[in-house]
């Protein structure tokens, strides 16, 4: 956990994932590894939180910051709330369970993520997830793939205001949908 400190990520893998809050700043090396995992059910391989609080990660195009979740299901890869903000560059987000969540933004934090893809195999997959008024998700050039599960959603918004530019949304299964919108949510592109 990075609390209110500034901080390199320098190991090439954090198998029980990593969390930033109290205004910390993480950022990851540049064109080192990087493998992020959200270490079981219920877990969560990267969490920002709270006014200030900010995490950079950026891979490149031949080397991709990969994050994933385990079979258990109920997990995160990543979860930004409480005004908290992430950007996120070349990664390969792929997602094991069922009910995960490859990105999930709420309570006002903000989101950049480009030239990633984002992918669940298990049944109620999120691709995109974002919830709140003053929360905000932009991405471009994203893969965004729900396959093979029932009930999965490739793009989500409560309330929240979506950006997608340059990006493919493929949601397959029984049940599944492409983008869902609720309560006065704004998705463009």
């Amino acid at each position: 956990m990075f609390d209110g400190v500034t901080h390199e990520l320098n190991e090439q893998a954090y198998l029980e994932g990593i969390e930033a809050r109290n205004k910390a700043q993480v950022n990851n090396r540049p064109v080192q590894p990087l493998s992020l995992s959200g270490g079981g059910s219920k877990k969560t391989a990267v969490k920002t939180s709270g006014v200030g609080t900010s995490v950079m990660l950026k891979g490149t195009e031949k080397q991709k910051i990969t994050v994933d979740t385990q079979a258990a299901g109920s997990s995160y890869g990543l979860w930004a709330i409480d005004d908290s903000t992430l950007t996120l560059r070349h990664m390969e987000i792929t997602l094991k369970g069922a009910n995960d969540w490859a990105v999930a933004v709420e309570k006002g934090a903000k989101v950049d993520i480009g030239n990633s893809t984002l992918s669940g195999i298990k049944k109620n997959f999120y691709g995109l997830w974002a919830k709140g008024k003053e929360t905000e998700v932009t991405g471009h050039q994203l893969k965004i793939n729900s396959r093979n599960g029932d009930g999965g959603r490739a793009v989500t918004s409560y309330s929240a205001r979506i950006t997608l530019k340059d990006s493919t949304i493929s949601s397959q299964g029984e049940n599944s949908r492409g983008i869902l919108t609720f309560e006065a949510a704004r998705v463009t592109g």
